[in-house]
């Protein structure tokens, strides 16, 4: 399996706005406006942001590798002792597989 590139990564985050600011300042970018902050990098590249909820689950980070097949990336990954919440999915846009070996990837 090869990655092509690191598509997206989401940070749950507990004050999306001030995050989004010190990213702006680090970055020297401003973050484009959605229903959370964001900054896009090229097409499907983001660095997003979300508020995380304490006891909840919701946290942490999730980065979206882009491969050439997610379902070979899935076989090959399994073989390697990686676990995954389920069988890859199909969505418009291609299809996803969540790991969940160390921190939560997903394949895109």
């Amino acid at each position: 399996m090869r990655v092509r590139r690191i598509e997206t990564v989401l940070q749950w985050v507990s004050d999306p706005q001030a995050s989004s600011q010190w990213y702006a300042r680090l970055l020297g970018l401003t973050p484009t406006p959605y229903e959370v902050p964001y900054f896009k990098f090229a097409e499907h590249a983001y660095l997003l942001f979300a508020q995380a909820t304490p006891g909840t689950g919701r946290g942490g980070t999730g980065v979206w590798f882009e491969v050439e097949s997610v379902d070979t990336a899935y076989q090959a990954l399994q073989a390697q002792g990686f676990t995954f919440n389920g069988p890859p999915s199909t969505f418009p846009r291609g299809a996803w597989s969540r790991c969940t070996t160390r921190t939560v990837t997903s394949l895109a």
